[in-house]
């Protein structure tokens, strides 16, 4: 079997596992990262051989942990399945050294954590992934969900050479639009709902024009609404959003399996294309606005 077969075919295992709800145990390790006056609780899932890409999980605004103290459900599967892959996992948390819960609502602006701020605890987090020995410090992946997905686009802002490739499920894109040199680092891939009213498609969509970059990928599904890839939600209506769309109506979240299934798909993909070094690309996303 050749490789891109063998990888084809792993991708659509992991696919159809995802579909059915199963995930891998993996072992996870608790670190501390070094991150300016604070340390970042984080786990960590080491990569099935060494040498292997790792990919950098950002949670989103609501924190990296659920009630029980676990790494939630969707963090947690997405990460066992890219373990799979081969890959190592971090996933670092921004919240709980600075006394932050969430930052979903309006209520917890007054104390927010910003995405300029988690752009931060990124690259502390990468600078930490680079001395791992059993990870290849050059092919270092980064995703975020929402918040996260913000933190990620904020950090591509500032062209990381490690970060080959970026997954970002539903960021608020109309944050880099008074930036008229924006550009990504490296292959982004945003992942959105068309009647997502947090963080609409189209300001994605206006965003990846003005990058001028055919690898600043926009994928948007008609029907979907914000968490769309949640574990269980239900449509409902809420007023007290942080960063809410001026006009919106306040139905937000819903998860909605069949679009979760493609999101997913194009996630693992996306990572193994970009993570090959017979096809990634030498130096950051060209732009057609920069000749």
């Amino acid at each position: 079997m050749t490789k891109g077969r063998a990888v084809n075919v792993l991708l659509r295992l992991i696919s159809f596992l995802l579909l059915l709800g199963i995930s891998f145990p993996a072992s996870a390790h608790r670190v501390q990262i070094p991150a300016g006056d604070i340390r970042l609780p984080a786990e960590y899932l080491s990569p099935l051989r060494a040498g292997m890409p790792a990919v950098l999980v950002l949670h989103g605004c609501g924190g990296l942990f659920s009630r029980s103290g676990e790494i939630g459900s969707r963090m947690n599967r997405m990460g066992n399945l890219l373990q799979e892959m081969g890959y190592a996992v971090l996933y670092p948390d921004s919240f709980t050294p600075r006394g932050i819960k969430q930052v979903c609502t309006s209520r917890a602006s007054a104390r927010a954590v910003t995405p300029h701020m988690r752009a931060d605890d990124a690259e502390a987090a990468i600078r930490w992934l680079r001395k791992q020995k059993d990870v290849d410090g050059n092919r270092i992946g980064v995703l975020g969900w929402s918040h996260g997905a913000d933190a990620t686009l904020e950090l591509l802002g500032r062209k990381n050479k490690w970060v080959k490739a970026a997954v970002t499920y539903y960021p608020a894109c109309r944050l880099w639009f008074n930036d008229k040199d924006y550009r990504v680092s490296a292959p982004t891939l945003v992942l959105v709902g068309e009647r997502d009213e947090w963080t609409p498609a189209r300001d994605c969509k206006a965003l990846a024009v003005e990058t001028g970059q055919d690898l600043f990928h926009v994928v948007s599904y008609p029907e979907a609404l914000h968490d769309f890839d949640a574990p269980v939600t239900y449509p409902s209506v809420e007023s007290d959003i942080a960063n809410r769309v001026r006009g919106a109506n306040g139905v937000l979240p819903a998860a909605d399996p069949e679009v979760t299934h493609d999101a997913n798909r194009r996630t693992f993909k996306w990572f193994a294309r970009w993570f090959d070094p017979e096809r990634a690309i030498t130096g950051f996303p060209p732009s057609r606005n920069d000749h």
